[in-house]
């Protein structure tokens, strides 16, 4: 937690204690001051975003909930959510730990503040230059619909995943052992900036290669069979490959077609797949 959310929390702490010392036991009566909203849900905040905006017939809207966002499965990361803004006219992403830790002045604690508080947030941000979420994407960002159900943030380039095969892969994971890999395929998909299912893939074409790698050493039917999922993964044969390492023309047009081909960004593909195929295969 940062010291921004230490601070939060202290004052949290301090505003209830007050209440409960001001109470004397009969019910105190409201007292203008510092607030958080612990327990605000993204339904709740996003009606309220709509009610301080005036924006009753294009509304602001929840596109993924946190349970549904990839990112939210990254250990280490919070909770976020993605919303249509209807005022700013783009969708954005946003922590809801982040939302829960705002604090606002007002004589009680109430959703309305909280959405005021966070757009005049939003505008000094904006005038300090940050237009697009605060500068590394840690509390909310605008974020871009890249196709598939999709989203990537423009500050921290982390991918909200709305694919239906997300929800697909949840479902059949039966055991602790699908779970953790779907995990490592989350990790894989924001780490490379690449789509759930092509992480799964790479997971896939992984366990292919440690499996045969335990046998001792790998037989020209384990490079055979490693040779053609990468193909299917890629679209590219080793050929191709071989040919691309010894020319930077064919190099930079193979790799912009393979990463289109798995949707990752083309220098995470170029800095970590492509040297591990090169070593695998010796090319």
């Amino acid at each position: 937690m940062d010291i921004k959310k230490l601070m939060a929390s202290a004052l949290l702490l301090s505003t209830l204690a007050s209440f409960t010392g001001c109470s004397g036991g009969g019910g105190g009566s409201s007292t203008y001051g510092a607030y958080m909203s612990p327990s605000a849900s993204v339904t709740a905040f996003v009606n309220a975003l709509n009610s301080v905006d005036g924006t009753y017939l294009n509304q602001s809207a929840v596109m993924l909930y946190e349970n549904e966002t990839l990112r939210s499965l990254v250990p280490g990361e919070e909770q976020w959510f993605v919303i249509w803004d209807e005022k700013f006219g783009e969708y954005k992403s946003v922590s809801l730990q982040y939302v829960r830790s705002i604090v606002y002045y007002d004589y009680y604690s109430n959703s309305s503040a909280l959405a005021q508080e966070f757009r005049d947030i939003e505008t000094t941000d904006i005038l300090n230059g940050d237009l697009n979420g605060d500068f590394f994407g840690d509390n909310y960002e605008v974020v871009d619909g890249i196709g598939f159900g999709i989203y990537q943030g423009r500050n921290s380039g982390m991918l909200y995943d709305d694919d239906e095969e997300t929800e697909d892969v949840v479902l059949e994971m039966k055991d602790a052992e699908q779970g953790k890999i779907f995990k490592q395929a989350a990790l894989y998909s924001s780490a490379f900036k690449m789509p759930l299912s092509s992480a799964m893939s790479l997971i896939s074409i992984e366990k292919q290669a440690k499996t045969a790698v335990k046998k001792g050493e790998m037989t020209n039917d384990d490079l055979n069979s490693l040779s053609k999922s990468f193909e299917k993964f890629t679209g590219k044969s080793m050929n191709d490959f071989a040919a691309a390492m010894v020319d930077a023309g064919s190099k930079a047009t193979l790799i912009k077609d393979v990463a289109k081909k798995i949707g990752m960004d083309e220098q995470k593909l170029e800095e970590r797949i492509v040297p591990e195929i090169e070593k695998m295969f010796g090319l």
